[in-house]
């Protein structure tokens, strides 16, 4: 058995610069609705949301041997959970379009299905798109094999590691109301060691896909990994070919989170593990050179988490922070531009005294660049904000659920850790900053219900 041990990432710093954190005069916007329980505790392992320009969120989830939903009118009420149509029952994956339209992806280890609902109508049965080919992400379990994008219009597009031995990245996509084109391929090095870490798709009908590659050197020693690299590839309409950028990053792929603005300018932001920084690199013109890598964020104290990029218009790019190992549990944004790769210092959205440390992010962004972001406690509490567009005040901070001492106490007895009880499933936001939460709470009783919160 070959033993391989990850090199350490280039990272010297001359003198790490600690960016003081700025809390801002967050503004109230919509408040989230106390959190609604969608189902009796059957367990909801994936889960995922989508909400529509005029606050009508979805939520779909897997447990008890299928897939159901349930939807939410802006100021009603969740509907009765329904059942899906009959398919496969692993790893929904929901994206709603501005006019309600939705769509959602299902995969399991070698095949893909699509379902969708037109708007006022009923769910379609699920079609297969990819049949027998091997799906996995083995060098980054964290990060899916299936990533699902989809803008407001409903141009859509899924993006997937695929095959054995040579590992490859294909690309299915569809403008709002078509038909999804046949397979792309993203040109990738030859390597048995490619990582697909993010993907997103852009007002236009833009798509980026990011992945990290590496090599193996074996001597009589043993095996080490070599040749780190991160790549980006873009491509701005469906049947355009995707043009692959040189190594932007030679570092292990970590952290990696995308974004494209309306005019196709794309933005990638990087994390090596245990990173204090957080790499930027832009691309201003759609096709073209990408810049030199700048420091989004760095910090001399603390090693942030990398939950979420967003694009906007105006050329305004946002990245959201965590710092677990922050005393204070600070989740923090950063704002940057598309032309010049300039960020700001970082702003704080958590409340001041926030402890203790903020631990397993979610968030989502919208078209104009806002955002959704969700973060949990040690102690169990859930908490968002959501921000309208990019440059945009911030919502104060929300508590959605604090622990039931004796849903903690069983937490405790059962996990020794109380945090594991509550999971975030899944977030989304629309245009407007309506946004969406899901989250799995383990209660007294051994159930582990479904809740959501809309703003």
């Amino acid at each position: 058995m070959f033993m391989v041990a990850l090199c350490k990432a280039p990272a010297v710093f001359a003198a790490a610069i600690a960016l003081a954190v700025v809390v801002g005069p967050p503004v109230i916007a919509q408040k989230f609705t106390a959190p609604a329980r969608l189902n009796q505790g059957d367990g909801a392992g994936w889960a995922s949301a989508g909400i529509d320009a005029v606050g009508t969120a979805t939520a779909v989830w897997a447990g008890g041997g299928g897939i159901t939903f349930s939807s939410h009118p802006l100021n009603g009420a969740w509907t009765t959970p329904a059942s899906f149509p009959a398919g496969t029952t692993i790893n929904p994956s929901l994206r709603v379009a501005a006019s309600g339209a939705a769509t959602v992806v299902t995969y399991d280890a070698a095949n893909i299905w699509v379902a969708d609902k037109a708007v006022g109508g009923g769910w379609g049965a699920p079609t297969p798109i990819l049949t027998g080919v091997p799906l996995g992400n083995p060098f980054s379990p964290g990060v899916k094999p299936v990533q699902f994008l989809e803008n407001t219009a409903g141009d859509a597009a899924i993006v997937y590691r695929g095959g054995a031995g040579f590992p490859f990245i294909g690309v299915f996509r569809r403008t709002a109301g078509g038909q999804w084109t046949a397979q792309q391929s993203v040109p990738v090095p030859q390597s048995n060691y490619i990582t697909l870490s993010s993907a997103a798709i852009g007002e236009a009908g833009d798509v980026i896909v990011t992945w990290g590659n590496h090599e193996v050197s074996c001597t009589f020693r043993g095996c080490h990994d070599i040749n780190f690299a991160i790549y980006a590839a873009t491509s701005h309409a469906p049947g355009v070919a995707f043009v692959t950028s040189p190594a932007l990053l030679a570092y292990p792929d970590s952290i990696v989170r995308s974004a494209i603005d309306p005019k196709g300018r794309a933005v990638v932001l990087a994390q090596y593990a245990g990173s204090q920084v957080i790499d930027a690199l832009v691309q201003p013109k759609p096709g073209g050179a990408w810049s030199a890598s700048a420091a989004a964020y760095m910090s001399a104290t603390y090693h942030p988490q990398l939950a979420a990029a967003a694009a906007g218009a105006k050329g305004r790019a946002t990245a959201i922070l965590f710092n677990p190992d922050n005393a204070t549990g600070n989740v923090s944004f950063v704002d940057g531009n598309l032309s010049t790769n300039a960020w700001t210092p970082p702003s704080n959205l958590s409340f001041a005294d926030a402890t203790p440390p903020v631990i397993a992010p979610q968030a989502a962004a919208n078209a104009p660049g806002g955002a959704v972001a969700a973060w949990l406690d040690t102690d169990g509490t859930i908490r968002a904000a959501t921000r309208k567009s990019a440059g945009a005040p911030w919502q104060t901070a929300q508590t959605l659920t604090t622990p039931d001492a004796g849903a903690t106490a069983a937490c405790a007895a059962k996990f020794g850790l109380v945090w594991t009880c509550n999971v975030i499933l899944g977030t989304a936001i629309n245009t407007d900053g309506h946004g969406v939460v899901l989250y799995q709470q383990l209660q007294a009783d051994g159930s582990s219900p479904l809740f959501a919160a809309t703003n």
